[in-house]
């Protein structure tokens, strides 16, 4: 026992000894907390950039604009005269959206017609075009109501008595969990955790590669109580940075707390813990620290994209499905965000389980390769020290 705590203390020392791992600790997530932050700070895409091109002019036409100009989603910038024109724009990148009115328009609406809008979306950004197309609809099905209510007014009909023709059917919405349907709730906490494995992947992954290479500790020093003694410090220190990052979260970008705060720490202590282990099965693998550092890249930093995160593992396919279900943050991230937003998480306790199963094989193997490579190692320096001993020794025979 004495032994392991004083393995824990060197490890502690050599952390704030040399400031870098320290400092990667409590910026990397913290960092990571305030640049994504700084950028989905507007929550939703607003002011669009779009043209109109009105070839109608008429009274009706110019109340079809307004709505769109009152609307926060879009900022009416031009208005052409061409559709050639219109097409320029959205070809430079000056708009994403575009909207052409026919001629005819507000005679075929006097006729009880049909009559077509034309909107044109750039989608190369999906983010414009989702967000666009639910404004549009929002903004059509308000222009439409209007002009059906005045048509039924003029047949002799009281307001409320028209407006319930005109709009049969009152939908009734309610958005639980992210009311404002906003990207900093959905988004950030994934992308702190990914901060947090990023720390742990430049500080964790050398370390038993320089074992391996460097024998500082005896056979006295068993591989497991290496590996448990050397773990704790930075075990600790990412459960303080995924602490302060989490108050960053809730003061700084005003995301929701609504779970009990010991089922949050819970679940980063146990992620840091699967991240910690995989990131020793690495260190064990690898020949030296350049390389231990440099292979767990191609394994973490997908991690983002294959966490479920922004796209549902749900609709994930082949690899990608498999690929998702080997990495720590797949079962971290999304329960993170559900604690957060809605208070509870339906599979929080699965994702522990998965967690501690995976970080204990990840660590045994770990453990068992170390060791090998250790045991060579050592033997190879006693069989060196063996023979110096011997040619130190004098040959009185002779």
């Amino acid at each position: 026992m004495r032994k392991f705590l004083e393995l824990v203390r060197w490890e502690h020392r050599a952390i704030w000894r040399r400031p870098f791992p320290a400092a990667l600790f409590f910026l990397t997530p913290v960092f990571f907390c305030l640049l994504f932050g700084a950028v989905y700070q507007e929550n939703t895409v607003r002011h669009i950039p779009m043209a109109v091109y009105d070839q109608d002019q008429s009274l009706m036409s110019r109340k079809l604009i307004q709505i769109y100009c009152d609307s926060d989603r879009f900022d009416v910038r031009y208005y052409v005269h061409t559709q050639e024109e219109m097409l320029a724009l959205l070809h430079d990148g000056k708009i994403q959206f575009a909207m052409g009115i026919p001629c005819d328009f507000s005679r075929q609406i006097e006729l009880n017609r049909n009559t077509e809008v034309v909107f044109l979306i750039n989608s190369a950004n999906n983010i414009f075009a989702n967000s666009a197309l639910t404004s549009m609809q929002e903004n059509n099905r308000t222009f439409s109501v209007g002009i059906a209510q005045k048509m039924m007014e003029g047949l002799g009909m009281l307001p409320s008595a028209a407006m319930d023709a005109a709009y049969p059917v009152h939908i009734g919405i309610r958005i639980l969990n992210n009311p404002t349907t906003g990207y900093t709730s959905f988004m950030l906490p994934g992308i702190v955790l990914n901060g947090l494995q990023i720390a742990l992947l430049l500080t964790v992954t050398p370390i038993l590669a320089a074992l391996c290479r460097h024998s500082f500790y005896g056979p006295e020093y068993s591989s497991f109580m290496i590996l448990l003694g050397k773990g704790i410090p930075y075990w600790f220190l990412g459960l303080l940075s995924y602490a302060l990052s989490l108050g960053g979260l809730a003061w700084l970008w005003a995301v929701p707390v609504r779970a009990d705060l010991w089922k949050l720490l819970l679940l980063g202590a146990v992620f840091i813990f699967a991240v910690i282990c995989v990131l020793y099965l690495f260190s064990a693998l690898c020949p030296d620290e350049t390389f231990a550092v440099q292979l767990p890249l191609l394994y973490i930093m997908p991690g983002l994209l294959f966490s479920g995160l922004s796209w549902p593992t749900l609709s994930m396919q082949g690899f990608a499905r498999w690929y998702s279900g080997i990495m720590p943050i797949t079962y971290a991230a999304e329960s993170m965000r559900d604690l957060l937003l809605a208070g509870y998480a339906p599979t929080l306790w699965q994702d522990i389980h998965t967690l501690l199963e995976g970080g204990i094989l990840a660590g045994c193997m770990a453990c068992g390769i170390f060791s090998l490579r250790r045991s060579g190692s050592l033997t190879g320096k006693i069989k060196k020290w063996r023979s110096k001993e011997h040619d130190a020794v004098p040959n009185y025979k002779t």
